[in-house]
């Protein structure tokens, strides 16, 4: 409908991890959602018939970008180590909700692939995140 109007605020997007609520975000691009696996493929046969194969990937990628003295820098490492020592122990559950208009993300079973590498610089220096996630994208109703 013309004259809709939509709102977005950083403030808005929630990130929790089991019961850690994630901040510290860095200004711009601190969260990215992306699936895994080849979405929705097509095949054309010989005789110009296609077939659409829909696999069945939960698999998501998340990178998140938190700034020099997160307190969620601390939980993140503490979660990647016990995942190394006792293997299990570091999976959470995960939720991003935006109360806005994008889909919200929730994952039933989420990890740490990769640490953030550490940098210094003149300045604290951001640093980024990679995690796993068996999980889905939902919109709004």
């Amino acid at each position: 409908m013309r004259g809709d109007v939509t709102v977005y605020s950083p403030k808005n997007v929630l990130c929790t991890m089991g019961i850690h609520i994630a901040s510290g975000f860095t200004e711009d691009g601190f969260i990215t959602i992306t699936p895994q696996g080849d979405g929705v493929t097509d095949e054309a046969g010989a005789d110009g018939e296609v077939v659409i194969s829909i696999p069945d990937d939960p698999r998501y990628e998340i990178k998140l970008v938190l700034q020099y003295g997160s307190k969620t820098n601390n939980w993140l490492l503490k979660q990647y180590n016990n995942n190394k020592q006792t293997p299990g122990s570091g999976l959470f559950n995960m939720q991003i909700k935006d109360l806005g208009s994008n889909p919200d993300f929730t994952a039933s079973k989420a990890w740490v692939s990769k640490p953030a590498p550490c940098a210094y610089g003149k300045t604290g220096q951001s640093q980024e995140w990679t995690l796993r996630a068996v999980g889905k994208m939902e919109p709004k109703n």
